[in-house]
């Protein structure tokens, strides 16, 4: 079997039971969410909902901040931006950039994708494929929780 590129290498730990949630959340594939109350039955999307939010912050620490680490090795992962699109016809979109510090080495990744959403009062229930991720908009933020708090400002 050849040796994997030291980000997939990265990546595959990150995969790894009880290493952490974020690791792979980052780039919010594969994430699946318990909803945190509310319903998605009523959408009530108004164009004060509608736009990009960029990602301002991680566990409450401004971009870019460390999401996990091995102090031990001294490899880490870490957020340094990202987007969440809400548009008018109930797709949205996101993006989630990363940087990895793996053996030493730094290389930086992104990820993204598309998919539906849902407003019902303050809850934004978001759908990629089989996953949903649930935020809370208040005003012109947008939290995700999980096992990382994540926050985004509407442009």
């Amino acid at each position: 079997m050849a040796a994997k590129p030291c980000h997939e290498e990265a990546m595959s730990r990150c995969r790894a039971p009880g290493v952490g949630f974020w690791c792979t959340a980052l780039a919010l594939a594969g994430l699946s969410v318990a909803a945190c109350g509310g319903s998605a039955t009523s959408p009530s999307t108004t164009s004060s909902s509608i736009g990009r939010y960029n990602m301002v912050s991680a566990n409450g620490q401004p971009l870019p901040t460390v999401v996990s680490e091995s102090p031990s090795t001294g490899d880490k992962q870490e957020v340094t931006g990202g987007y969440i699109d809400l548009r008018a016809d109930q797709t949205t979109a996101w993006s989630t950039e990363y940087r990895y510090t793996d053996s030493g080495r730094t290389f930086t990744n992104s990820s993204g994708g598309e998919g539906r959403y849902t407003i019902s009062g303050s809850t934004v229930t978001m759908t990629f494929g089989r996953d949903q991720l649930i935020g809370a908009l208040t005003g012109n933020m947008l939290t995700v929780r999980a096992d990382v708090v994540l926050v985004y400002r509407r442009q």
